[in-house]
């Protein structure tokens, strides 16, 4: 669950902060481009087939890597969210080829962002300076952009293996439990198993000792009679 709240957080709130920012015949065209951005995220997370759910996730950047060059970096937050996911997610090469993927799209969609001149400027996305800087907006924001993914997917990563180390902590203290189940059944039996043994070897022994009684008293009777 937080890890849905996080995905869920990381498209809505960059959206809506960026929706104050629009002109207002912007507004209905942006709004439906993020509810497909949501309609992706929440069919990937009812989608069981492994295959699909790739194919899903690659989709989710591909129109991610759309918004980042139709409005520009500050839709680089709906990227991390696809990140966020399939870091947790996939496993192996499966997850770096989908990182590089995304890696490239993402610089590709910047440069398209920042070299088409209908493309909007909103004031979060531009270097508004007087001074000369030696970077252009379009590097600073590439470099930028690529610290994050980068920082994101680390810190993801870790976060993966510690929630899969503790997964498999959960899971061997779960097979120790079944095992000492088992002990205390097997205890149990062997107990009850004993208690009919000693009751099986009480009557043997009863038996043999009322034998022995009779036996030796009848043959006593008999040469006392004799006698």
């Amino acid at each position: 669950m937080p890890m849905r709240f996080l995905q869920y957080g990381l498209i809505i709130v960059p959206a809506v902060l960026y929706l104050l920012m629009l002109l207002l015949e912007n507004e209905a065209v942006y709004t439906l481009y993020i509810i497909i951005a949501l309609g992706l995220s929440v069919w990937k997370d009812f989608n069981r087939s492994s295959t699909q759910q790739w194919l899903l996730l690659l989709t989710e950047i591909l129109w991610s890597c759309w918004l980042i060059a139709s409005y520009g970096p500050f839709m680089f937050f709906l990227s991390l969210s696809v990140l966020y996911v399939y870091i947790y997610r996939l496993e192996g090469s499966r997850r770096w080829l989908m990182f590089a993927i995304q890696l490239v799209a993402n610089n590709v969609a910047l440069h398209w962002h920042y070299s088409d001149p209908q493309a909007p400027q909103p004031g979060l996305t531009t270097l508004n300076t007087t001074a000369t800087t030696l970077l252009s907006p379009e590097t600073t924001a590439m470099v930028l952009g690529n610290l994050l993914l980068l920082i994101t997917a680390a810190l993801s990563w870790q976060g993966s293996r510690t929630a899969n180390s503790r997964g498999q902590l959960e899971q061997v203290y779960d097979e120790l439990r079944s095992k000492h189940y088992e002990l205390q059944e097997t205890r149990a039996q062997l107990l009850l198993f004993t208690k009919q043994l000693e009751g099986v070897a009480q009557a043997e022994e009863r038996t043999r000792i009322s034998r022995q009684l009779h036996d030796d008293i009848g043959h006593r009777l008999i040469r006392t009679k004799m006698m």
